[in-house]
């Protein structure tokens, strides 16, 4: 596999891409230095090999990291790949068997770790992507999109429970509040317009109504609108009347 991307010029270690243009493959020779057993750790035989022969010194070795097991791509490397993402064109065939995988082959405690790390994002690692999403404009067909794939979607018992449940407690801090704050007040005329057509008739029904004016009566009122949360229609519609 060495030999071939040489040849084609596409090596990922460009030290030793270059010396292999420069001095030639009859400079070169690829040999087995050791043969280990299945059982073995290969990685463990492999930093014995780098530390003995010294491979990441750039006077006599071409080993990228000295730690065996673990690369870690150069910065050009790294805007290549992200550039090449970037232009990838992705089949709904093909979006839809890596959703179907991801969902049927994701343990629990994938899940729970994955939940943990988007929880727990540092404050430099939140400043990066606000950073990285500030000025970006999103296209009208993008959005239509992504208002397409939400639309009708309905959360199970499940999901609404655990989103309950990370939310119960939960305080804002004094720079999300004004963040919020100062995001409400720079709304464009075009994203007000937008805002009022999408309300424009909507009404809402006697039941939301009046669990939206027990919930803005205060905390007096708590056990009165527990107390109706569970009615049905008529029964409700009668409890209003009587209050």
């Amino acid at each position: 596999m060495h030999v071939s991307h040489l040849n084609d010029k596409k090596h990922a270690n460009k030290y030793l891409q270059r010396a292999w243009l420069s001095h030639g493959p009859t400079s070169f020779a690829f040999e087995i230095i050791e043969m280990i057993a299945q059982s073995q750790n290969q990685y463990e035989r492999e930093q014995f090999y780098i530390d003995k022969f010294h491979a990441c010194d750039r006077d006599i070795g071409y080993n990228l990291n000295p730690v065996a097991g673990k690369f870690t791509h150069t910065e050009e490397t790294r805007k290549k790949v992200a550039e090449a993402n970037r232009l990838r064109i992705v089949s709904t065939e093909t979006r839809a068997k890596m959703s179907e995988y991801a969902k049927n082959n994701r343990s629990p405690e994938h899940i729970e770790k994955t939940t943990r790390a988007l929880r727990n994002k540092s404050q430099e690692h939140l400043a990066k992507l606000g950073a990285a999403h500030k000025g970006k404009v999103i296209s009208e067909e993008q959005r239509a999109k992504q208002s397409a794939s939400t639309k009708g979607r309905e959360h199970t018992p499940e999901h609404c429970s655990a989103i309950s449940s990370a939310l119960t407690g939960k305080k804002l801090t004094l720079e999300h509040c004004a963040a919020i704050r100062l995001a409400k007040s720079n709304i464009s005329e075009e994203t007000r317009r937008k805002i009022a057509t999408a309300k424009k008739g909507q009404k809402h029904s006697e039941i939301s109504k009046l669990k939206i004016s027990l919930a803005l009566r205060g905390k007096k009122y708590l056990i009165r609108k527990k107390t109706t949360r569970n009615l049905d229609e008529p029964a409700l519609e009668s409890y209003r009347v009587g209050t």
